[in-house]
């Protein structure tokens, strides 16, 4: 039987993440594409760039797993081409996004600072290497999508377990999970709690570690 003081507690700070969650939804209806390769591009980009031409209010931040200026110029000609306007991110001491349909990032070492900027992220690596940190999107309170490599990372089990994280096999798949986490608040509202929910779980597994390694 439960200890209803700490079932108090419990439910007061179940209340207040749930709080924090909800600013998620001032933020800006935008997909942050974090680590993307090659790969995923060819799995995802088509199918993206014909949901935008539908869904006018989506805006997506794109961030190369490997930024050059070749890639920067090739991506920039691919949105352009099927009519969205473009901007570039050249600067890590100023975050703040222009308001074209897409940015492409052309600087390295702050993505985790630019999930704070969206409302789901789609997170690299996954048909090809590995996919990339799924716990810093999930930090920013990010619903997460990624492609079916994630084995080696237990976050992203955790996450598809919880109802935070969603794998995808194909481009139809992933404008499937997108359009689904987004069509309405509470769908959101619930993948992004679910996110947030398998951090406060981690760290308080971390906290239990430390303290048991302590005692021993």
């Amino acid at each position: 039987m439960g200890n209803p003081r700490y079932d108090q507690v419990k439910a007061h700070a179940d209340d207040f993440t749930r709080k924090r969650v909800e600013l998620l939804l001032n933020r800006k209806k935008r997909l942050v594409a974090g680590s993307m390769h090659l790969e995923d591009e060819q799995i995802i980009l088509d199918s993206l760039i014909t949901y935008m031409a539908q869904k006018n209010d989506i805006k997506v931040l794109w961030v190369p797993h490997e930024p050059s200026e070749l890639e920067i110029d090739r991506l920039m000609k691919r949105f352009q081409q099927s009519g969205l306007s473009v901007g570039v991110l050249w600067s890590k001491n100023d975050l703040r996004i222009s308001d074209e349909r897409v940015v492409i990032v052309n600087v390295v070492g702050i993505l985790s600072k630019l999930y704070w900027q969206g409302q789901i992220a789609y997170i690299g690596g996954g048909f090809s290497t590995g996919i990339h940190n799924v716990m810093e999107p999930a930090i920013a309170r990010l619903p997460v999508i990624f492609g079916p490599k994630f084995h080696h990372a237990h976050e992203a089990e955790e996450l598809l377990e919880n109802g935070g994280g969603f794998c995808i096999q194909t481009g139809e798949e992933f404008i499937s999970s997108l359009s689904g986490i987004l069509s309405s608040k509470d769908r959101l509202m619930d993948a992004s709690y679910a996110a947030t929910n398998v951090i406060h779980q981690n760290v308080g597994s971390a906290t239990r570690i430390v303290r048991s390694l302590i005692r021993d």
